[in-house]
This record gives C-alpha cells, sequence and structure tokens, in this order.
C-alpha cells in the first residue's frame, strides 16, 4: 500500500545514513508535480512513501544532495522525469540539475537505472551526470531505458562511458539507437575489460545499414572482449547483419547469450550462417575448431534453427572435452561414420583415433549422452574394415594400408 507523507522524513532516514535503505525508487505521477518514493530494505519490501513535492519546491535539489551524501544506497531507479510545460521547463531543469549534481558525489550505488525520462536525449541530464558514472567505482550495472536517446543522447552518453570503466552490466533497450549510434558506443565500450551484459532491444540498429553489426562485430573479435550477453531483439536486424555478427563470434571465447528475437528480417540464409559458427559438421577439423563458448540463442520462431545438441554441448566449462563431443556426435555416430579417411592411414595414427574414441565416450557420462551402442558400432566397423589395429595379421613395421 502506497502512503502519501511529507518528504522530510524519508530525507532525514537518507540523512542519518539508514542501513536499511539500500533500494530507492523515485519516479513521478503522470502530471508530473509528485514525487513517488519507495524503498526496499535488505531482503524485506518496506512498503512505498509518496512525498508531496510541488514545481515550487527545492527538494529536487535536497533529495539529490542526501543521496550524495548516503553510503549505503546500493540500487536507484529514477523514472518518469519530464518537462511538464513551457512555463516550468526553466524551472525544473534547474531543479533537475541540482538534483543529478548532489547524485554525482555518491559513491555507494551500484546499480543505477533512468526510465522514461523524455528530455534525457538532449543529453543535459547524462552530461550533468557525468562524474557519476566517471568516478563511482562502485557503479556496476547502468541502465537507460525507453528515454529516446538517439544520436545526441549516445553522444553525450559515450564520452562518459569512455571513462566508466568499471561498468559490468549496460542496458539501453527502447532509445531509437541506430547504427551509427551504436559506432559512437562501440567506440567508448572498445576499452572496457569489465562489460559483461549489454542489451541494445527494441532499437533501430538494422534499419538503414549494417554500420551497427559492424561495430559490433569489432567488439566482438577484440582480443580481450568480455561480453558475455549481448541482446539484439527487435532491431530490424536481417541476413546480412547476422552473417557480419557470425563472422565475429566464430572465434570469440566470452559471449554465451545471444537475443535475436523479433527480427522477422533473418531468414534461413542468416540462421544456417549462425548455425555453422556453432558446429560446421563439413569436416572432423571445422567441427573441432567451432563456436565452444555460445551456448543460448534466442531466435523467437515456433521452429529452432540452430543445433539444440551443439548449444548445450558448450554450457559445459572445458571447451577440449566439448569440442572432442562434437566431434564424436557429427562425425563418429553409426549414421555419420564414414571409414574412407582412414583406410590409407598407418596403423601408427590408428591407434590414435582408437583412444580418441574411448575417450570421447568415456566423457559422454559427464553429458548425459552416453551410448554404449555407438561406441561398440564405431569399433566393429574398424575392425572389420582395418583389423591390423586390433593385432590381427598385424605387422611391426606398420606398413601403409591400402
Amino acid at each position: 500500500m502506497t502512503n502519501i507523507i511529507e518528504i522530510e522524513p524519508v530525507l532525514l532516514r537518507i540523512r542519518r545514513h539508514d542501513p536499511e535503505l539500500i533500494v530507492l525508487r523515485l519516479y513521478t505521477d503522470p502530471g508530473g508535480s509528485r514525487l513517488h518514493w519507495k524503498n526496499v530494505c535488505s531482503q524485506h519490501h518496506r512498503g512505498a512513501f509518496t512525498p508531496r513535492l510541488g514545481h515550487n519546491s527545492s527538494s529536487w535539489g535536497d533529495v539529490g544532495r542526501e543521496i550524495g551524501k548516503n553510503r549505503h544506497l546500493q540500487k536507484m531507479v529514477v523514472g518518469g522525469l519530464r518537462v511538464v510545460n513551457a512555463i516550468s521547463s526553466a524551472r525544473e531543469h534547474e531543479q533537475l540539475e541540482l538534483f543529478c549534481k548532489g547524485i554525482n558525489t555518491n559513491r555507494s550505488i551500484s546499480d543505477f537505472t533512468i526510465l522514461n525520462c523524455h528530455f534525457i536525449n538532449e543529453g543535459s541530464m547524462l552530461q550533468v551526470l557525468e562524474p557519476f558514472f566517471e568516478e563511482n567505482h562502485q557503479l556496476s550495472s547502468l541502465g537507460i531505458r525507453r528515454c529516446n536517446l538517439g544520436s545526441a543522447g549516445i553522444c553525450s552518453l559515450s564520452s562518459s562511458l569512455i571513462h566508466a570503466r568499471f561498468i559490468k552490466k549496460l542496458d539501453l533497450s527502447n532509445n531509437n539507437i541506430d547504427g551509427d549510434s551504436v559506432q559512437e558506443l562501440v567506440k567508448a565500450l572498445y576499452l572496457s575489460r569489465d562489460l559483461e551484459e549489454l542489451n541494445l532491444a527494441g532499437n533501430s540498429i538494422g534499419a538503414d545499414s549494417n554500420s551497427g553489426c559492424l561495430a559490433l562485430a569489432a567488439l566482438l573479435q577484440k582480443e580481450q572482449c568480455s561480453l558475455k550477453r549481448l541482446n539484439l531483439r527487435r532491431n530490424d536486424i536481417n541476413d546480412s547483419g547476422v552473417i557480419i555478427l557470425a563472422e565475429s563470434i566464430k572465434q570469440n571465447r566470452s559471449l554465451t547469450h545471444l537475443g535475436l528475437g523479433g527480427n522477422t528480417l533473418i531468414t534461413d540464409a542468416g540462421w544456417n550462417a549462425l548455425s555453422k559458427v556453432v558446429c560446421d559438421p563439413s569436416t572432423i577439423s571445422t567441427t573441432y575448431f567451432c563456436n565452444h563458448t555460445l551456448s543460448v540463442v534466442t531466435c523467437g520462431l515456433l521452429y529452432y534453427p540452430l543445433p539444440r545438441t551443439s548449444l548445450e554441448l558448450n554450457k559445459f566449462p572445458y571447451k577440449d572435452q566439448v569440442a572432442r563431443q562434437k566431434v564424436f556426435h557429427y562425425h563418429f555416430q553409426r549414421e555419420n561414420f564414414h571409414m574412407d579417411p582412414f583406410m590409407d592411414m598407418e596403423v601408427s595414427q590408428l591407434i590414435h583415433v582408437l583412444k580418441f574414441i574411448d575417450m570421447a565416450h568415456a566423457e559422454l557420462s559427464d553429458y548425459r549422452m552416453r551410448n554404449e551402442h555407438a561406441r561398440y558400432s564405431i569399433l566393429f566397423l574398424l575392425l572389420k574394415n582395418i583389423p591390423q589395429i586390433f593385432g590381427v595379421n598385424g605387422n611391426k613395421t606398420h606398413p601403409r594400408l591400402r
């Protein structure tokens, strides 16, 4: 239940550094004349508070200053801030600037989110908050959602993110971001070694060109890429964009989750390109050296166009074993096994083939895929066609088999 109260008691809790006040949510009502206040304490939800803040109040600046001094707040959400009308525009901008300047001195907030602040696309609020982004080393999660950032907002944000090296999670969903804006964003993120999650869902990255996909591909290809989750749902990405991303994921060893649902322009050509990155069964070599990290890809389709077995295998941590399991699954099952490549091998080489089969089969128990029938079927075919490797009619000089 929401309670209407004066702001002073809530400010007093912040001013006294109440250790139970660790999560703070601030938002305005549709009229913009009231600031709603919600706090969550540790693991207990303590209800919601609605202090009255009129347009003539100086409480915005007071709130910002006290938040800046507080050392217990860990998470903060600011939502619905907007300029209501032209008459109050200058006054509200002044109050919001004081609010942001106050927040800048806070060094305890690790999770900061801005929601539905439709004036933020001017970039002024982000510029004022630059010290908070750059100097608060506790800040690991930053979300700016549904704020219509556009190119101007991204340009302003990028200048701050260049120095915000400790952010691990960045959410910029539903902000009218195009491919050129993504290029600016990637320039700012390229030096980051900590970024693990990037959410760009609900934008227009692939609408006009592939510049956004090319920029993201460069980020994924960098040597010390730390990105684990990339959400590109509903971004008008087409086949050529997916192919660009797929090429960059081939050698990437960090990305585990990729969101592509809602990109209706992607056809079988795009999905096939991504499938081959996860597992290319053309040869044993291409299978062994494919990507063994990407394990979740959301498509938003009635059918799933990617190899589920390979994606499931990629979830396991020991990548050398994952590579062997893919080779065994795609090349050493009875229906996929071909004797021709082994007929011209020397016996000494074939011994290693037997060791590989035995090792891969032993590891299957870890993956809950063990199949004794498959193992003995392959051994039978080898015994039938190349009996020398089992000591039948063996030759000590190990001649080349014909």
